[in-house]
């Protein structure tokens, strides 16, 4: 996975502006934990708009599948 870190959700809060630029510039994956159990991701842009792509893609195929069934 690309340059993943694990973080508490305080160290998040007190430390946002910082954690988005390491996201944002220096495409960081940041999993956000409390009481060591992930909670959250924060995701460079452009791995979030390929996650929406794929989902969108898979909704249109399980449509079209569906569809395909009930002409049966």
């Amino acid at each position: 996975m690309k340059n993943e870190r694990r973080i508490l959700s305080t160290q998040l809060a007190s430390n946002l502006a910082a954690m988005l630029n390491n996201v944002a510039f220096g495409h960081q994956v940041i999993v956000v934990t409390r009481h060591s159990t992930p909670m959250a991701a924060l995701i460079p842009m452009e791995d979030y708009e390929h996650f929406r792509r794929l989902l969108k893609d898979e909704e249109k195929r399980a449509a079209e599948t569906k569809a395909g069934n009930a002409g049966r």
